[in-house]
């Protein structure tokens, strides 16, 4: 049994602990200064639980607990009697610069894109806190002060020195990353930056579609190496520069018109369709690399010789040798615009794979509505489309309803026989299992036929039971259409199959 023990007189007197060692069978003390009573009888209580668990081997956790809360002074008393193992001494806490170095070191797995991002957040926190802040130093309020300053333009001139709020989330999901490695190597209890807000936002896609008229004016003017690059990014929505200046000839396959792109960011292969547009140009680029019509060049050889340098300056010169206003996110424009005409006349998933990125992505950082889609839904009178409809679904199985004179272009127009309609819509009818109810299919170009442009259906390419990856027919209606001046017609519903 442990005792309470006064060493003097007066209100406030000294106070210890004896207590009777379980091994040594020796009276022992331990110190607690001028304490209250309470608190006295508190240590006592727990110095008794520490006894018992020594001679048991058994620790108490409530006790455990207890001690990870007193002074310092006193754990170090308490430990020396042998009763409990003595505080471990925290790490010294780093400053930011020895932090960012170490941490940097350490991540060797850091491609060179994304180590160049990390460094401008790096620049940031250091122009904000400085080198020498222990890192243990930073507080939550400063997080929030950090991130309100990212708003604020380094010069007076301009706006163009603003960070957008998509750049200020990047900066602070940044800050996260630095931060949570320190917690997880335990050099400070908590992240101060974890509450900031930094989910990735949609792309300001308002006025960025390069439109196919905007495309010819900037293709008339550009030398060749640039209208490869242009190309690149606008047909085929290859990332610039990491993809478009590593493609070489070896990954141009122009007989089966196909691109083999490698994609650094995703450590990925993915094959692109050479659209006719791009195939003019890229058949010019390989007869000027070649040299002369009987030779070759080395598959090794870069399709864009262009410098990765100054890319942004020269293409805002050829857009005001144009006079065209240059767009926010030039290359990336270009990008976002090919995966929007890709979408036109393809399945979604197979455009989002021929761009490199899920269908998520896409829907939410790419596909934009042009100004045709407005003029094609504008033009198309509603309730006749659903008197058509419903004349479709009373009509006999096996008969086909023929679209009114006023409605959209016919498929006459396309083949000058009348006797594609009928044939198409026979074949999707059976392909697709319709009904008069209903139609009992999930591709997007029967349910939503204003997406997609005539030429695909009129070859009966991509409906509904089509397996791309056995036929490649996608990619070879691709190699046959051009992107530019497709027409659109309404579909009517289609009849049961007999």
């Amino acid at each position: 049994m442990a005792s309470i023990q006064k060493l003097g007189k007066g209100k406030q007197p000294l106070r210890a602990i004896d207590f009777t060692d379980p091994l040594s069978k020796k009276r022992k003390r331990i110190r607690l200064g001028v304490v209250s009573h309470d608190f006295a009888v508190e240590c006592k209580r727990r110095i008794e639980r520490l006894v018992a668990a020594k001679s048991l081997n058994h620790p108490d956790p409530e006790t455990s607990h207890w001690l990870t809360g007193i002074a310092a002074e006193i754990h170090n008393r308490i430990s020396k009697q042998g009763l409990c193992p003595p505080r471990v001494k925290p790490p010294e806490t780093p400053t930011l610069r020895e932090w960012i170095d170490r941490y940097l070191s350490e991540r060797s797995d850091l491609k060179l894109a994304s180590r160049k991002r990390l460094q401008l957040t790096v620049d940031r926190l250091v122009e904000c806190f400085g080198e020498n802040i222990p890192i243990g130093d930073i507080t939550l309020s400063h997080a929030h002060e950090w991130r309100a300053t990212l708003y604020t333009p380094k010069t007076t001139t301009a706006e163009k020195s603003r960070l957008s709020e998509a750049t200020v989330r990047t900066h602070c999901r940044n800050a996260k990353i630095l931060f949570r490695a320190a917690v997880e190597r335990e050099l400070i209890a908590k992240n101060p930056f974890a509450g900031l807000k930094s989910a990735v936002i949609a792309a300001d896609r308002e006025g960025s579609y390069v439109t196919p008229e905007q495309t010819k004016a900037i293709l008339e003017v550009a030398s060749l190496p640039w209208r490869v690059l242009i190309a690149l990014c606008r047909f085929a929505g290859l990332r610039c520069c990491s993809e478009t200046h590593g493609l070489t000839w070896g990954n141009v396959d122009l007989e089966r018109r196909r691109l083999v792109v490698y994609a650094p960011k995703t450590d990925d292969l993915r094959a692109v369709p050479i659209v006719p547009e791009l195939f003019e140009i890229l058949n010019e680029a390989y007869a000027n690399a070649a040299g002369s019509p009987d030779s070759v060049p080395p598959p090794s050889t870069n399709v864009v010789t262009l410098p990765e340098n100054n890319r942004h300056r020269q293409l805002k010169a050829i857009l005001e040798r144009v006079g065209i206003t240059p767009w926010g996110d030039l290359f990336q424009a270009l990008r976002r615009s090919a995966e929007s005409d890709f979408a036109r006349f393809a399945p979604q998933h197979a455009v989002s794979g021929w761009i490199g990125h899920s269908m998520e992505v896409s829907a939410r950082h790419y596909l934009m509505t042009t100004d045709d889609i407005f003029k094609a839904a504008s033009s198309r009178p509603l309730l006749g489309a659903m008197q058509s409809a419903s004349q479709s679904a009373s009509a006999e199985p096996g008969t086909i309803q023929q679209e009114p004179e006023n409605g959209w272009n016919t498929v006459d127009e396309h083949n000058g026989n009348g006797d594609t309609k009928p044939v198409v819509l026979h074949r999707l009818a059976k392909d697709c299992l319709s009904t008069p109810e209903r139609i009992r299919t999930s591709d997007r170009r029967i349910r939503n036929p204003l997406l997609y442009p005539t030429e695909l259906r009129a070859r009966g390419v991509c409906h509904g039971s089509c397996a791309m990856t056995d036929d490649f027919s996608c990619y070879q209606t691709l190699e046959s259409t051009p992107w530019f001046g497709t027409r659109f017609i309404r579909t009517s519903r289609l009849p049961a199959t007999p």
